[in-house]
Parts: C-alpha cells; structure tokens; sequence
C-alpha cells in the first residue's frame, strides 16, 4: 500500500531574503512534495512581522522568534521587547510555537562568548515565561550549551537541537534531559561513511526533520538554495542511515513534531469508526506485513470510511476520538495497519477504555514481540478482554508467501510466542483467516487447535 503520510519541515528560513520573490511558490511546492508543515524561526526582532505575516497567510505555517548569535545583534531593550511582543501576538492566534532560533555560535563568533550566554539563559527565561518550545542552534560551543542547560534546565515545554551532528555521548545526554534532534540536508553529505554511533540508538519520537532552507541543500541539490520540497531527500538519508523503514521516519517525526510544537492535526482518513455497535481505531497505517490478499490494495477502507491515513493521532487524540467507551459492545484496534507498532500509545488508549467500563479488543498480526524487542505478552493483562491474531497460514513458509512479512522467518515464530503468551494473561484469545481463495481455512482451523486457541473465518470487510 502507497502511504499518503506527511512531513513536517521543522526549521524553514522562509523570511530570508532569498524567498522575497516567491515564497509563496516556494510553500506551494513545498506542500506538492508532501510537507504539510513548515516552522519559520526568525532571528530577529526585525524580522518577526515577516514571520507573522508568512504564518498568518499560509496554512500549515508557523513561527518562531528569536536572536541568532551570528547576526551580531546585542539584547538591548528594543530586540527583547519586539521579540516578546511578537511571540505574545503570535501565540494568541495560534501561530507562534516556539522561543528561538538562539543558541551559540563560537565558530563565527559575530558576538563575544559572555554575550552569547547570557543570550541563551535570556532565551531560556522567555521560553518558561511564554510556555513555548525552544529551537537551539550549536556550532563548536556544545560544552558551554550543556553547560547552560544543565544549569538552567530545559523550559518546561522542552527545547530541540536543531541540525544536530553531535556524537553518541551528545546524543545521550540530550535524550536524558528531554531534548528533540533535528537532522537537515547535512546528514546526506559524506558519501557511504559509516554513520555516527548514536543512529543505532535514534529514538524517532524525540526526532524531527527540517531543511533549514535556504541553507544546507541536500544532495542531489547541495550549492543550490534549499526549501521544503527537498525535506523527503532528508526523510530518505534518516531511513538509510538509522536503518528504519521510511514510513516510520514519515510517520514518527511528524507525530514528533505535532507534539513538540503543538500543531493541529489533518489525519485525513477516519481515526475511530464504528461497525454495528463496536468502534474501531485507526491508530496506524504502518504495518510489518504486506499480505497478498491485504484489502488496503483494493480499497480505501471500509463500511463507506476512508482509513487512509495523512498522519497518526497522538494517544490523547485517539482516547478523545473514542469518547464514552462504555458506549460500544466493544472497543477494537483494527485500522489500516498494524497497531502494536504503537505499543506505547496503544496500551494508553486501552487503559483510558477499560477505565471507562468499555470492553477492548486487539485485533493484531502478531508481530508485537518482534516490533518492540521483548515478549510483551504480560503487558495485555488488564488492559484486554480479547486478542485476534490474524495468520492466515498453518506453517512458516505458507506465512512467509502469503503475508510476506517484513522480518521473514522470524515473524512466524514470533506470532506462536504471541499467541500462546497471550493465552496467560487475556481471557479470550483467537486466531483467524481471512475468506480468501489463497488462504488453507480448514488447515489454520487445525492449528488453532493445536496452539489452544479459538478460531475464526473473517470477510475482507470484517473486523
């Protein structure tokens, strides 16, 4: 199935000089290469109007304000107040998300270091005043910048290392004080050397994309201007390097933004729809199989709703989007793709239902164990009435033709430990098989026998 997933282009210098004369066209294209958000962090109080005018008259864009240490301006009275006055203006109408973009800069060094850091601590005190985000700039200060904010603390509302480059042990301590990283063009330099350490270790719900357009142009595009058209190059180098499939750079930078700025959402496809009297969610689009007989290759979803997504609900969307759990005969997970890819936000969601007296079903691939590195077969006590594990195939290597899954072998085994891990903590448990020519019925009905387990025939609309 094609994904329709979105980006969101984090840090886009769309005030800058070079976009005078078509920035307009610049967002258009922007938006035709699928990036449905674009924050513009202007770097001086000069320019905040620009920022409001650009957010004001294009949807999708915001902006941030603050003083970028290579523009050589000090804080005096008029910068700081312009600045606050914007972001004041801004946030009431929506608009502004975010204190920055500020930070140190000692590779330029346009304003002593002494008036550097107390710029920061300044940004910093703004940004806890305002309850706003905070974009960072570094560049050869990154001692003095962790020295700062292990001093101050990051505002509550969390900061983001934009054009992040650091090493293994940057990456870890900004993942111990809450910090977001932000990857631009430059990660696509350098040719095939071995990517830096801390991508093994990339955390994409604290990870963002930008372009920093009109600067660091990916390749194909480097020495020419940069803009948001480009940020897929950028999404496609984070996929190689960090070894994660695509989607799940589409789709979890995205939701990493949405979070950290707070932007509304445009999902596009249905997140809860109801069949008869259960509701279901649609938390993903994503999934680790790609079965042959899969009904997201003939249709765009199911009993008249489109389930085709744009982009993936927070945990707190989708608990909104369910409302009165107690309502339905039950609440099931069953979208458009494989929900335990979700684990963290699916567990929370099911939690909020069950509190609310409903009755919660998971409809899964059983791919869970595989997708989160450990059996999180005990984690479904409590939280589930019932579990179907949809197989479709009695033995490894009618698995691996027919739902073709992304693990390979791997995946066949890791659905038996889910099944019969299942079985020790959800009262209810079965497997099933969709009604399709290809699919041996009869034959997964003998092995959910075999595995203890109740069985199931599903139609293609079936939940």
């Amino acid at each position: 199935m094609k994904l329709n997933y979105l980006l969101a282009d984090t840090h886009v210098h769309l005030e800058h000089e070079g976009f005078a004369a078509d920035a307009a066209d610049v967002i258009a294209r922007g938006r035709e290469a699928g990036v449905r958000y674009m924050v513009v962090p202007v770097c001086a109080a000069a320019d905040a109007a620009r920022g409001l005018e650009l957010a004001r008259g294009h949807d999708g864009a915001y902006f941030a304000a603050g003083l970028h240490p290579n523009c050589g301006l000090h804080l005096d009275d008029a910068e700081a107040a312009g600045l606050r006055d914007a972001l004041v203006r801004g946030k009431e109408e929506g608009l502004a998300v975010a204190v920055g973009e500020c930070g140190l800069d000692y590779h330029y060094a346009a304003l002593p270091r002494d008036e550097q850091l107390a710029l920061v601590r300044w940004h910093l005190e703004l940004a806890r005043e305002l309850e706003l985000p905070i974009i960072l700039h570094q560049r050869d200060a990154e001692a003095d910048l962790r020295r700062v904010l292990d001093e101050e603390g990051p505002p509550p509302r969390g900061g983001v290392l934009h054009c992040f480059s650091g090493d293994l042990e940057y990456y870890r301590w900004a993942r111990e004080r809450g910090l977001f990283v932000s990857f631009t063009g430059n990660i696509t330099y350098g040719g095939k050397s071995r990517p830096p350490a801390y991508f093994g270790e990339l955390d994409l719900a604290t990870t963002m994309l930008e372009t920093d357009a009109p600067y660091m142009a990916p390749i194909p595009r480097r020495g020419k201007r940069n803009e948001p058209a480009y940020l897929p190059l950028v999404a496609e180098a984070l996929s190689a390097r960090a070894a994660r499939p695509l989607e799940d750079v589409y789709a979890e930078t995205t939701l990493a933004a949405r979070r950290f700025f707070d932007l509304a959402p445009d999902f596009g496809g249905a997140v809860a729809y109801r069949l008869r009297n259960s509701l279901y969610l649609n938390v993903t689009n994503r999934c680790t199989n790609a079965c042959r007989f899969c009904i997201r290759e003939r249709a765009p979803g199911v009993g008249g709703y489109d389930l085709r997504l744009r982009m993936e609900p927070t945990a707190a969307e989708i608990i909104a989007a369910v409302g009165d759990a107690a309502t339905y005969d039950e609440v099931v997970f069953c979208g458009y793709g494989e929900p335990t890819i979700r684990w963290d936000a699916v567990k929370e969601v099911a939690r909020a239902a069950k509190e609310a007296g409903g009755i919660v079903r998971l409809n899964t691939n059983g791919s869970a164990n595989l997708t989160q590195g450990r059996d999180v077969t005990p984690e479904l006590a409590g939280l589930f009435d019932k579990v179907s594990v949809s197989v479709n195939a009695a033995d490894e290597a009618a698995y691996e033709r027919l739902c073709r899954p992304r693990a390979g072998a791997a995946a066949w085994r890791a659905a038996e430990k889910f099944v019969t891990g299942a079985k020790r903590h959800v009262p209810k448990v079965a497997i099933t098989a969709v009604a399709a020519e290809a699919v041996p019925v009869e034959a997964v009905e003998r092995l959910a026998k075999k595995w203890g387990v109740a069985f199931r025939v599903r139609r293609y609309a079936e939940g």
